[in-house]
Formats: structure tokens, C-alpha cells, sequence
């Protein structure tokens, strides 16, 4: 009797995972480039928060015969940065049928940004094959999940500058930047490098905490509040639900022939990435030490031919390429952030990327 159990509850749910990498893969999906005009564009990053917002969208499984049985989920995207040798894009992915929704909500905050659809990057190079040396990290909240990080409220971007018609600057202090420090890893890179670091997003719900569909982010903080005596982390917990709420899961991945000049200590920062957003009184996003490169220390015998960490780096691959967290065929752990956090690490920048590469070989040809 129990073994008929324990086989029709395993039966199960292979075919609700059937049925929803079913669904998943017969999504038609498109990558949008958001392409920042050279003057720039001033907004502060609440705009990306307004955009967030608008798409905290939970539909697409709201009966248990449309979730279990044809195999449905809410809606993700991942929104993206990316450095070819240098050259920092930004992009977002959506399945086709939000793409009008996605365009729309982000020229409304960003008037003169040019959105174009764009080809696969991930797809163009595997950095996986011979050849090539590859790192590759995911990322989770470290601290108090119910714990707002640092966001740009903190960091007084509520404004930001803008250049006037004299050349002059308007008369608000010169704000900081946390993200500004992240891009300079992306612009410092050798001409064949590449970096790639995605933040998938969705409605955040139950399954985090895997106690029940009744026991979200909101209960957990409802317990902590009632139990925590210090009035300032209580302010924290009600301002981190006082916000449209995601599940987001961060991965990075950095490349490099092996033949081809590098910056030598991208790796390394790359596993620090987030520390310009670091604050003892919050929650910071750190390392995920259970995950691809964070596994292997560097010690000669813990894997002498490399087969382990090359199997890791080509899950880690096709993990990107599929934009996967939340469902087979991978199921990492992400963080909850809310839709002004969210903004805090993925915004336009309201300033001028430039190349900050200092340790570049000089033309051959400069003269004497």
C-alpha cells in the first residue's frame, strides 16, 4: 500500500515537472536591447522602480487545473547587463506577449531610449568549450530576508543631476552611485572578454519559504515584527513589504579565450561584485557558496581533471541561456527583493558610461 503511495506521489509530480517545462519551452520569448541615447538620460532610479511595479503580474496560474495539470507559471523576465570587451549593453528578456507592455512601460519613464529586439548574445559563444576559461556565480541575500539591502533612497538618488544649457550643474548635491562602481568592472575588460550577469524576476508568492501557499514574505515578517524589539529593524520590515515584492535569482557568468589578453582579476571581483552596495545595517546580496566557481577553492585535489567544474561550467551555460530559477530543468536558490531594491541594482544609468580601462597596452603607433 505505502510503496502505491510513494509511487503515485512520485508519479505525480514528474508530470506536473513534464508539464511545466512543457509550458516553458513552448513560450516564444524575445531579448530586447535598451540602447541609452550619447546624451544621456537623466532619471532617478525610481523610474525602473515604476517599471518594476508594472510588471509585479501573478497570472497564469490561478486554478489548480491550470497549474497542475496543463503545467502553467506566472510570468518572469530577466533583465541583464552585458560587457563585450568593454562595451556595456543592457537588456531585457519577456515572453512575446508582454513585449508591447515591456516597451511601453520603459519608454514611458525613459523618453528617447531606443528599444530594439536582438539576438541571443549567450548563444553566440559557449564559454564552456575548450578554449575558453570561464567563471560562473549565482547570488542570495545575506542577512535577514524580511531586511530591505541598501537602496537608492539611502543612497539620495530620489534626484538626480542634469546637465544645464550653460554646462553648469543644477544645484543638487552630487549623488553616488553603488551601481556606477559594478559598471566599472564591465568597462575595464580586455577587447575579447566577456561578462554577462542576469537578474530573473517574478511575482514573488509562497515558495521561497516552502511552508504552504498561505505563508509568504508578508507572515514571515508579520512573526518577526511581533517578536523584534528594536523600532528601527521594525520600520526596516514594514518598508521591505510596503512595495510590490519579486523573487530574483542573480547570475553571472565571465569568459575568456584562453589564448586572449585579460584583465587578470575579474573573477575575483566578480565574486564581490555587489559590495559597493554593502551596509552592515541592512541585508546585503553576497555569494551563493553552493553554486558553480563559489564550489571549488582552488585546491589541487578536490577535482585533478577538471571533469567536475567543466560539467558545472555547462550547466551553468545553458542555465543562463534558459533564464532558469524557479522550475526544471534548474531550480536554484534566489533572494526576495522588492520593486525599489530591484531598482537599486538594475536601473539606466543617469550618467555617462565611459571607458575606465587604465591598464591597457598603448597603440604601437603613438608617437615618440
Amino acid at each position: 500500500m505505502w510503496l502505491s503511495l510513494l509511487f503515485g506521489r512520485f508519479a505525480s509530480l514528474m508530470y506536473v515537472k513534464y508539464r511545466r517545462m512543457d509550458n516553458l519551452f513552448s513560450q516564444k520569448n524575445v531579448l530586447l536591447e535598451l540602447r541609452i541615447p550619447e546624451e544621456g538620460i537623466y532619471r532617478a532610479p525610481a523610474a525602473m522602480e515604476a517599471v518594476f511595479s508594472s510588471l509585479n503580474i501573478g497570472g497564469g496560474e490561478g486554478t489548480w487545473y491550470t497549474k497542475y495539470i496543463k503545467g502553467g507559471t506566472r510570468p518572469q523576465w530577466s533583465f541583464e547587463i552585458v560587457s563585450f570587451g568593454g562595451d556595456v549593453r543592457f537588456y531585457v528578456r519577456t515572453r512575446e506577449a508582454f513585449r508591447r507592455g515591456v516597451e511601453q512601460f520603459i519608454i514611458a519613464q525613459y523618453p528617447g531610449i531606443e528599444i530594439i529586439e536582438s539576438e541571443d548574445y549567450s548563444r553566440l559563444r559557449n564559454p564552456s568549450h575548450e578554449g575558453f576559461s570561464m567563471s560562473a556565480y549565482e547570488y542570495d541575500i545575506k542577512g535577514d530576508i524580511g531586511i530591505p539591502i541598501k537602496s537608492h533612497i539611502d543612497h539620495n538618488l530620489s534626484y538626480v543631476n542634469a546637465p544645464s544649457s550653460a554646462g553648469t550643474q543644477n544645484a543638487v548635491p552630487a549623488q553616488i552611485d553603488p551601481l556606477a562602481q559594478m559598471i566599472s568592472i564591465f568597462t575595464g575588460l580586455q577587447s575579447k572578454e566577456q561578462l554577462w550577469i542576469q537578474f530573473v524576476v517574478r511575482q514573488s508568492k509562497w515558495e521561497h519559504f516552502g511552508k504552504g501557499t498561505d505563508y509568504s514574505l508578508a507572515k514571515y515578517i508579520g512573526e518577526k515584527v511581533k517578536e523584534e524589539k528594536e523600532e528601527m529593524k521594525k520600520q526596516l520590515y514594514a518598508r521591505k513589504k510596503s512595495k510590490p515584492l519579486f523573487d530574483v535569482g542573480i547570475r553571472a557568468i565571465y569568459s575568456v579565450p584562453t589564448d586572449a589578453q585579460k584583465s587578470g582579476s575579474v573573477p575575483g571581483l566578480l565574486a564581490n561584485i555587489f559590495n559597493s552596495f554593502k551596509d552592515d545595517r541592512f541585508s546585503n546580496i553576497g555569494l551563493n557558496g553552493g553554486e558553480f566557481s563559489a564550489k571549488f577553492t582552488g585546491d589541487p585535489w578536490e577535482d585533478r581533471k577538471g571533469e567536475v567544474k567543466s560539467h558545472l561550467m555547462e550547466e551553468a551555460v545553458e542555465a543562463y541561456r534558459l533564464r532558469s530559477f524557479y522550475h526544471p530543468p534548474v531550480r536554484n536558490e534566489f533572494c526576495i527583493l522588492n520593486a525599489e531594491e530591484l531598482a537599486t541594482l538594475y536601473h539606466i544609468p543617469f550618467w555617462r558610461i565611459t571607458d575606465s580601462k587604465v591598464n591597457a597596452t598603448p597603440p604601437l603607433n603613438l608617437p615618440r
